[in-house]
């Protein structure tokens, strides 16, 4: 028990220096980006036929409204001081309306397909590379690795357009963008559901298909290096069936590295909603993200970046403190 302590004691004191790491860099990076929000702002409202007015008075009185007055040092302490007070202040793209109503809008959409695909090919890919790994002279298995390989060397986002291609334009089977119907009045209820799920059918194929075949040679690998180990010769000696020896086993051993990777492999949800919600016009975080990069909105950069973040912290440091009770090594203070 007191290795057990002492292993999530650092990993929650590593956990909070970087978050504060993140949420330092989160502050500076968009700053980095060339241009000004507040004459993109004016320059956006001169495009609507909007008549700005004032000069340097009206700029000043941007930059204080969105917190972009005083020197950086300034703005970063007046951040810090917003983000105890769980404000991410309004956004300059989309004033008067918050950085947290658009988050709350478009986190749903991005969790919705993004993360439930991850979590499907992360479970498909590793029964399949279980079984390929376990069962590996059959001439299925054989191949089901060639195709994984194959997969794995398919960019996700040529996937998605080989999807939309032959499924919506060719076939006409699965529509090519949006998140929900919009002709004919936006359905309610089940029918609501139903129409969700049938606009992220694609998105989600094309996430599966490029991603489970990393899975299946992952897990592969895991269960070969098993087949030598002295607690599997010792079951067969034994006698037990193979079934029982690859699920109790076999499995479970192989399956410690994959939850790591699994926590990892999170980090890469947001990388994949940017090119995925673009090519299938997918409502979510992704395309918010390139909205708030085109118009210099430095606030809900901060804020989907920083929603990001801890996002990924936080499920590996779940990962992290569920991993002893997976492997009781660590908790015995074990590597």
């Amino acid at each position: 028990m007191p290795g057990l302590v002492t292993y999530i004691a650092r990993r929650l004191i590593a956990y909070l220096l970087t978050v504060m790491i993140a949420i330092t860099a989160n502050f500076f990076i968009p700053r980095l980006i060339p241009g000004d929000p507040i004459s993109a702002l004016i320059d956006q409202m001169a495009q609507h036929g909007e008549v700005v007015s004032g000069g340097a008075e009206i700029v000043a009185a941007y930059k204080e409204q969105f917190g972009l007055n005083g020197t950086w040092m300034e703005q970063y302490f007046r951040y810090l001081w917003s983000l105890l007070r769980g404000d991410l202040g309004p956004s300059i793209m989309a004033f008067p309306t918050t950085v947290q109503e658009l988050l709350v809008t478009a986190l749903p959409w991005t969790m919705g397909l993004l993360l439930v695909a991850t979590v499907i090919s992360w479970v498909l890919g590793n029964l399949l590379g279980a079984m390929v790994g376990w069962r590996r002279d059959s001439k299925v298995n054989s191949a089901l690795v060639v195709v994984s390989l194959s997969l794995n060397q398919i960019p996700y986002y040529f996937v998605a357009l080989l999807l939309v291609f032959f499924f919506s334009y060719n076939l006409s089977i699965f529509p090519s963008s949006g998140g929900f119907s919009l002709i004919g009045g936006r359905p309610e209820g089940m029918r609501m559901v139903w129409d969700i799920l049938y606009h992220a059918t694609l998105p989600a194929l094309s996430i599966v298909i490029s991603s489970v075949g990393f899975w299946v040679i992952t897990m592969r690998s895991m269960i070969l290096s098993t087949l030598g180990e002295d607690y599997i010769l010792l079951a067969e000696a034994k006698g037990l069936k193979r079934q029982v020896i690859l699920n109790k086993y076999a499995l479970r051993n192989a399956l410690l590295p994959q939850v790591a990777a699994f926590g990892i492999a999170l980090g890469f949800v947001m990388n994949g909603s940017i090119l995925t919600e673009t090519i299938f016009n997918y409502p979510g975080l992704g395309a918010l993200l390139l909205s708030a990069i085109g118009n210099l909105d430095y606030n809900l950069l901060q804020g989907i970046l920083l929603l990001t973040i801890l996002s990924v912290l936080t499920a590996n440091l779940i990962l992290e403190i569920l991993y002893p009770f997976i492997d009781p090594r660590i908790s015995h203070g074990g590597d």
